[in-house]
Order: C-alpha cells, then structure tokens, then sequence
C-alpha cells in the first residue's frame, strides 16, 4: 500500500511540476521561485491523500455491504465497521488539510489555534458517533457528548482570548505607534515650514538683486 501511495504521489508532483517555469523566472526570485515550488508539491500531497482516502474508504464500505457476494441493505446492516476507519482517518485527513490550508498564516500562535480548533471539532463529531453506536447497542439514552462538546468549548474560547486579546506589550506597541505617528507628522511639517523659509529667502535675495 505505501509503495502505491508513493507512486501516486509522484505522479500528482510530476504534473504539479514543471521545470520550464523557473527557466522564465529572474535570478534574484530563484529562491522564491524554490519555496513555491514546494508548497505546490506539499499541497499535491493532500490531492493524493484525499483520493487515496475516497478510493479506500469505498472499497471498504462495499465490502461492509458484501456487495461482492450476497448484498445486504444498508438499513439492515448490524455492524458498520466502515464508519471506523471512515471517521478515525477522516481526522488525519482534516489535520493534513488545515495544516496545508493555514500555511499562509505567518502568526505561529493563530495557526495553532486554528489547526487545534479544527482537530477539537473534529475529535468532538467522533465522540459523537461513539456516544450514539452505545446507546444504540446498550439502548439507553445518555447524551455525554454535550458535557465533551460544553468542555471543548470552554477550552477553544479560553485559547482565543489568549492568542487574540490585547496584552499590555501590545497596548504599550499602540501608544509608541500613536506617538511616533504624531512625532513624524511634527517633524514633516517642520520640515516644509524650512524648506518654506528657505524659499522665501532665495527669492528675497533674487529680488534684491534684479532691483541693483
């Protein structure tokens, strides 16, 4: 199996990549031109990975269904044992894709927040199907998932008032920005009111010596 996703994803890079480009590209963005390239490679991985993902999945859940032999409906299938995999891969699946999708956030602390938020909902929609499949077997009717979910979302409100809240560093940054911001403005009219003076002395001075 993995000397075929190895060669999928090779084959995903080949047709990502195309060595023409960096011929028309001027030597000073050859470095550019290098990170590009990599992340267009890094994302032709999550192409295979998901293709892989819906090819495999597939074949199992047909086989779930014994389609090959005697069909059974799906409304009268005991065991799904398909959804295992199904779900459980489908977090690896998310994780690989938002880390891939928030690659352009250059904050590191909002990219963890973001991947971290993403995977809790995720591992949360899991919990979920489990709390469900229990009281289905068990036949009760117990919904601990909400008390997961309330925590979950205790923990990502927690987390985005630390990585989005005004620290003191970053209100005293303002201040010093505001004040820069007016120190500057001082300075430019400063400036102008010199150059204005200096003007008007040339053309006093011209003027003087036109009239002798």
């Amino acid at each position: 199996m993995s000397s075929i996703i190895r060669r999928l994803v090779k084959e995903v890079n080949k047709k990502e990549y195309d060595s023409s480009v960096e011929e028309d590209i001027p030597i000073e963005h050859l470095e550019l031109a290098e990170i590009a390239r990599k992340r267009v490679l890094i994302k032709s991985t999550l192409k295979s990975h998901i293709i892989i993902y819906l090819l495999t999945n597939t074949l199992l859940i047909l086989i779930n269904l014994n389609i090959f032999e005697d069909p059974i409906p799906i409304d009268e299938i005991i065991d799904f044992w398909a959804a295992w995999p199904i779900l459980i891969w489908g977090i690896g699946l998310i994780a690989h894709a938002t880390i891939i999708i928030t690659i352009n956030i250059t904050n590191y602390d909002k990219r963890v927040f973001v991947i971290t938020t993403v995977m809790n909902i995720a591992i949360g929609g899991l919990l979920v199907y489990i709390n469900y499949l229990t009281n289905y077997l068990i036949d009760i009717n117990i919904n601990w998932w909400i008390y997961v979910f309330t925590f979950l979302g205790f923990f990502i409100i927690v987390h985005a008032w630390l990585i989005f809240r005004d620290s003191d560093k970053t209100k005293l940054e303002k201040k010093i920005r505001k004040e820069f911001e007016k120190l500057k403005e001082l300075e430019e009219k400063k400036t102008l009111e010199e150059e204005k003076a200096k003007k008007e002395i040339l053309e006093s001075n011209y003027s003087i010596n036109n009239k002798d």
